[in-house]
């Protein structure tokens, strides 16, 4: 029996029949209420916040600042400054509304005022932002020889009479870290954090300055029991155990939790089945784009051949009672290796998930 029976004889239940109750509009709408009109509140002196700012200008009025000064958004500024160049960028919106900086330029200067960054110098430049093509069109445009790799081109560059007014050309140079900078950062690492905001991090570790940021990170994650994030967490510290729970339980969730499979859905008077299977269809592709390659590969990773994998897969399902089961194991296991065939290897996952 294939997967869509499977599913078919699952879900082949009969319409039913809502009530007009639960069909009708929310009743606490109505002529009679909808009027949105107020009393004079003019003598009470509202003034209107920007919404898109508000959250970060009170984080950044609570925030801790570190040892030398640096709020969280100019510590995570500091981390991403060498994206950046000394004189003309483009920044994403997110510098605002996120971190608060109304001039990120000026954001930046202040840091390497303070000692925190430094332009790169000429031959630094070269190599991080001038390709191979421009470094051959200066070299031909001076006579010179334009054959060989990256390096070679640069010191060639170096070695032109006129370097000085080549240098001219540019003076837009890419940021980098100083000692101090580098120690900044070293210092404060949980900037680097993609699961939370900087200010939620800066406030957790200020609370527990005794306790190792990734520890609370952890539990806070822990916590709020996202099974996704927790698998990205645990396969970047290399608890390969716990990543595989986390990303078993993920694949669960997404099926049990799919719209298509729940009660109400199958109570719509319009419900057909052709909208069904093409809404599980989508479900089916989701999870095989998405989630069941990544959870393939520990099969790799853990030695075991397909018999013994499917063991594991299936003891660990019935060992997982952290949500009541809406379907059989049979069920999920039908959809997990029916659907779950590709595989990406170690490396390309950890690549992906290192960002830690």
């Amino acid at each position: 029996m294939g997967l869509f029976s499977k599913i078919k004889n699952i879900f082949s239940k009969p319409k039913t029949n809502l009530s007009h109750r639960e069909l009708s509009p929310n009743p606490l709408i109505n002529e009679q209420n909808n009027n949105l009109d107020g009393p004079d509140i003019s003598d009470i002196g509202i003034i209107l916040r920007n919404p898109e700012t508000m959250d970060v200008e009170d984080h950044i009025k609570s925030a801790i600042p570190s040892k030398h000064g640096l709020l969280p958004n100019e510590l995570k500024l500091l981390e991403q400054a060498h994206y950046f160049k000394n004189k003309e960028n483009r920044f994403q919106a997110y510098w605002k509304y996120q971190y608060g900086f109304n001039d990120v330029q000026q954001a930046l200067k202040k840091l390497e005022d303070n000692g925190f960054i430094t332009a790169s110098n000429f031959e630094e430049t070269l190599q991080k932002s001038v390709t191979i093509p421009e470094l051959k069109r200066i070299l031909k445009a001076h006579g010179a020889k334009i054959s060989g790799k990256k390096a070679e081109l640069i010191q060639r560059v170096l070695g032109l009479q006129d370097v000085e007014e080549i240098k001219k050309q540019f003076d837009n140079r890419p940021y980098k870290l100083t000692s101090k900078g580098e120690i900044e950062l070293s210092e404060n690492s949980y900037i680097k954090s993609p699961f939370f905001t900087v200010w939620q991090l800066n406030r957790w570790v200020h609370e527990q300055p005794n306790v190792e940021w990734r520890d609370i990170v952890e539990q806070k994650l822990i916590e709020g029991g996202n099974n996704y994030q927790l698998y990205l967490w645990f396969l970047d510290k290399k608890d390969y155990l716990k990543s595989f729970r986390c990303l078993l339980r993920t694949v669960r969730n997404r099926i049990e939790e799919f719209p298509a499979f729940s009660p109400f859905y199958y109570g719509l008077p319009d419900r057909n089945e052709k909208k069904f299977f093409n809404d599980v269809q989508l479900l089916l592709e989701n999870l095989n784009g998405v989630y069941l390659p990544k959870l393939m590969y520990f099969q790799d990773l853990f030695s075991l051949n397909e018999d013994k994998f499917k063991e594991l897969v299936r003891r660990e399902l019935e060992f997982d009672t952290s949500t009541p089961r809406k379907f059989s194991i049979d069920f999920l296991m039908s959809i997990i290796f029916d659907e779950g065939k590709q595989r990406i290897t170690l490396t390309e996952s950890q690549e992906k998930n290192s960002n830690l």
